[in-house]
């Protein structure tokens, strides 16, 4: 409520007048909580522990790489995908993901479509597959 109040306060100038004062603080109190129900399940995701296993070893407790891919073993730059371990936590994450999100990226990545092709195929255009794969990465 307090933070409702204050950015009421510092937005006053832009309230037009268009709807009454109760129905523009009721808006901004709704994206407030909106706001507050995102961060909160943002931190209860970061704060999940990851299974006990092989690949505990690549992640840390927050879900981040301990190394990233790029530099893993450059004498055989095959050996990682290869190994068993590693294709059950890349299916473990996968599965994590939102059923949009986990088709674009394995159509782009793993089975390297085409953009065009990959767009046809999840309906999104050029700039929301960027976005969704960006996120798809993120997640």
């Amino acid at each position: 409520m307090q933070q409702t109040l204050l950015a009421a306060l510092t937005a006053r100038h832009a309230f037009g007048g268009r709807s009454s004062e109760r129905t523009w603080l009721t808006a901004i109190l709704k994206w407030k909580v909106v706001d507050w129900l995102r961060a909160a399940v943002r931190r209860r995701a970061r704060q999940r522990a990851l299974p006990n296993g092989p690949s505990d070893a690549l992640f840390t407790g927050s879900g981040r790489w301990t190394t990233k891919p790029g530099e893993w073993s450059a004498d055989d730059p095959g050996r990682e995908v290869c190994r068993a371990d590693f294709r059950r936590t890349l299916a473990g994450c996968l599965d994590k993901l939102p059923a949009r999100l986990r088709q674009a990226f394995v159509l782009t990545h793993l089975d390297d479509e085409a953009a065009a092709d990959v767009r046809r195929t999840v309906g999104v255009t050029a700039t929301n597959l960027a976005v969704t794969l960006h996120r798809a990465r993120l997640w």
